[in-house]
């Protein structure tokens, strides 16, 4: 399979709810190859999650288009629409119903294997199974190859659903929030499967979360999306962005990031909102959506005008009219 290379150009989702429009995603352009990962942050209703069904195939854009190799996924017909959905894979967030409950972990991992004639008979299929199982840390995989989902863990789900994604040789993997539904003692063991997974079979990665300091730990080496009411508004290489944000939520989520040492948690200083209501999504305010949280916006500018995501520096993009927001919100 080629390289693939996937493009969203102005990127909308809209619903309507009675005689409201819902905008969960508004305007969103990217574009990333196969071989790289980009991490999306951002809170509880932020559109993250729909941005990923949207690169991943699974829902349709109300505006906008998405590319793939240069080809229209509207366009895309037959073997090449095939080739796409191989191509792309999701790990949900939630194991507990990504899972067909009927069906054991043996019928969930062969069943592609078999439908893309990747294995060549039921022996075959067997042993990949075998195989995908000790990938994902399920070991010995003797023991887990004939269980229903109820008889597994949370985690052990999890790592189900990750070898189910890895079964048709996936070239990109849209991994939902995937370790915000298991135990706390397990997340980091889950983590490090997947990094090693991304090395290994050198697969790129849309990892969603709303966690920065997950987002750190999987694609310190990658590129950071921090989304807000179903928009980018600040956008780059991870480690700059963590070390160096521009946007006023940004800099708002990182202020609530715990630091190893709780000396310095207890002495980091804590951003003061205007308000701690999110904006309602069918109800969005003028100009800037962080405006009404936001205590460095400018009246008269921010509360006007919708700011653009624009380069502000190397390989850095923020929607902000405010500047030297860091400064005046941290005092340095």
């Amino acid at each position: 399979m080629e390289e693939l290379v996937i493009e969203l150009n102005n990127i909308k989702k809209f619903y309507r709810k009675r005689n409201r429009v819902v905008k969960v995603i508004n305007d969103i352009s990217l574009k990333f190859k196969d071989d790289e990962i980009l991490c999306l942050v951002g809170e509880s209703g932020s559109g993250k999650t729909t941005l990923g069904k949207i690169i991943a195939g699974l829902i349709e854009p109300t505006e906008g288009e998405i590319r793939y190799n240069g080809k229209l996924l509207s366009q895309l017909k037959g073997k090449e629409t095939k080739e796409i959905r191989r191509a792309i894979q999701m790990i949900h967030q939630d194991p507990f119903a990504s899972l067909n409950p009927v069906r054991s972990v043996y019928q969930t991992l062969s069943t592609p294997l078999i439908y893309y004639k990747l294995a060549k008979d039921e022996n075959d299929a067997k042993k990949r199974v075998l195989e995908l199982l000790e990938v994902v840390d399920l070991t010995p995989p003797e023991d887990f190859i004939y269980k229903y989902p109820h008889q597994l863990s949370g985690g052990q789900r999890q790592r189900v659903a990750i070898a189910r994604a890895l079964t048709v040789n996936p070239k990109f993997i849209v991994a939902d929030e995937p370790v915000s539904m298991v135990d706390a003692s397990i997340k980091a063991s889950i983590i490090n499967t997947l990094k090693r997974i991304r090395r290994e079979f050198k697969v790129g990665f849309l990892f969603i979360t709303h966690d920065l300091a997950l987002a750190r730990l999987f694609g310190g080496d990658g590129k950071l999306g921090v989304m807000y009411t179903g928009r980018i508004v600040e956008y780059g290489l991870t480690d700059d962005i963590i070390e160096n944000p521009k946007h006023p939520y940004t800099i708002t989520l990182l202020s609530a990031v715990p630091e190893p040492d709780p000396v310095v948690t207890r002495s980091k200083k804590r951003i003061k909102l205007r308000s701690d209501d999110i904006p309602r999504l069918d109800n969005l305010p003028e100009g800037c959506h962080f405006h009404p949280r936001c205590p460095v916006f400018v009246e008269g500018k921010c509360d006007k005008e919708l700011p653009k995501l624009e380069a502000d520096g190397l390989n850095h993009y923020v929607a902000c009219f405010t500047k030297d927001a860091r400064e005046k919100m941290l005092g340095e």
